[in-house]
């Protein structure tokens, strides 16, 4: 599966549909667990900022349980796609549909940055992830079993400000994992780490996706 998306930048000249493709990665078929996830399809899908067209004509569909790395210059619209997806914004015309009607903690996205709250110990920065179900009984341990997850269960008790920029974002990966998503967007979030760890940290992706089958979307 392959399909040509065209996206247009700020204050920027159309390029051909070969520029950007959207480039499914099938490492490893979990059918056990496929039903976990959700399918998404995207029909006619534009998005303008005044008249400034960033999106338009998309189409594209992602079975459940899949991998897909969209690919594209800096600034063609790539984030503006996941943030969309995600119900972070609406879009101008066209359609978002996942296989079945998602609750709110279905959909979840992972950021370029960490974005841990300063004040908050680790722990409490993946409880945030659960939203409303933060206030229930069993919130404590499913955000310890995420850290464990992610390889943090002994930094549950740590602020922020004394982790490494991996570990950082191993938070922000559990946070965004502890409610259970049935889709998981990523913008980016291994840009701005080293190679080793970037490395690392797309090994421990790869095994999420492995155990959870939620379609991610980079």
């Amino acid at each position: 599966m392959q399909e040509a998306l065209r996206f247009q930048p700020v204050d920027a000249e159309p390029v051909d549909d070969a520029d950007i493709v959207v480039k499914p990665r099938y490492l490893r078929r979990v059918t056990e667990n496929v039903a976990r996830g959700l399918s998404l399809t995207i029909r006619g899908l534009r998005k303008a900022f005044g008249d400034n067209e960033v999106l338009r004509g998309i189409d594209l569909h992602i079975p459940a349980g899949q991998f897909v790395a969209i690919v594209g210059r800096s600034g063609c619209g790539k984030s503006t796609l996941l943030r969309l997806i995600a119900g972070l914004d609406a879009p101008t015309a066209g359609s978002i549909a996942f296989g079945e009607q998602p609750r709110a903690q279905d959909v979840r996205v992972m950021f370029q940055e960490p974005r841990l709250l300063p004040w908050a110990r680790v722990l409490s920065n993946v409880e945030v992830g659960l939203g409303r179900e933060r206030s229930s009984a069993d919130a404590q341990a499913r955000a310890e079993r995420a850290l464990v997850e992610v390889g943090l269960g002994d930094k549950r008790a740590q602020w922020p400000s004394v982790l490494s920029g991996g570990q950082k974002q191993r938070v922000a990966l559990a946070r965004a994992l502890v409610s259970q998503p049935r889709v998981l967007a990523f913008d980016e979030p291994l840009g701005a780490l080293d190679a080793l760890t970037r490395i690392s940290m797309q090994q421990l992706l790869e095994r999420v996706w492995r155990d959870q089958a939620s379609p991610r979307s980079w």
